[in-house]
């Protein structure tokens, strides 16, 4: 049972690093993820998309990476300064790894029977996405980042846990969004 884990919401959808996901994109799903787990009202979720994934917002980058924001009534790309910064961290940190398999158990509770998982920053809830059958997102857990990391912290040390730690960091630091999936 290997856990590959990473920046991003890749690794939640159905295919990762699919541009079509038909009629949703990837701010369409961020903003029905904030709809529905936000426990404060200026809960927001960064994620780093390439310059041209479709979003709804316009925008004017036009080549690389940005800083997407979506948060209740708010989205598009941070300012180039921030996203520089975040994208950097993201960077030195190492985007993505993969627990060995025995460390799989630490992902199962929080997963709740599914196998793929959108790790959040703090103040939102613990839960299965209740979108429709059509939705990309639709079986995928929501779990916050602090709950990750206080599973980590009842885990004996591990290099691969360690990796993951500085990624949760991140993620509560910078409200970055991380995905991880079980096998595949």
């Amino acid at each position: 049972m290997a856990i590959r884990y990473g920046v991003g919401m890749e690794l939640a959808l159905p295919t990762p690093n699919a541009l079509d996901l038909g009629i949703h994109n990837r701010e369409t799903l961020l903003a029905s993820v904030v709809d529905q787990v936000a426990l404060e009202d200026e809960y927001e979720l960064r994620v780093i998309l390439n310059w041209d994934v479709p979003v709804e917002c316009p925008h004017d980058v036009g080549e690389g990476e940005m800083l997407f924001l979506v948060g209740d009534g708010v989205g598009g790309p941070l300012a180039p300064d921030t996203a520089k910064r975040v994208i950097a961290l993201a960077d030195a940190a190492g985007r993505s790894g993969e627990l060995p398999e025995g460390l799989g158990p630490v992902f199962i509770g929080p997963l709740m029977d599914a196998n793929r998982m959108l790790i959040l920053p703090p103040h939102c809830v613990t839960q299965l996405s209740n979108t429709h059958t059509n939705n990309p997102l639709c079986g995928v857990a929501y779990v916050p980042a602090s709950e990750m990391k206080k599973l980590l912290a009842e885990v004996q040390a591990h290099e691969g846990l360690a990796h993951l730690g500085k990624l949760l960091d991140l993620c509560m630091q910078e409200r970055l969004v991380l995905s991880a999936r079980i096998g595949d």
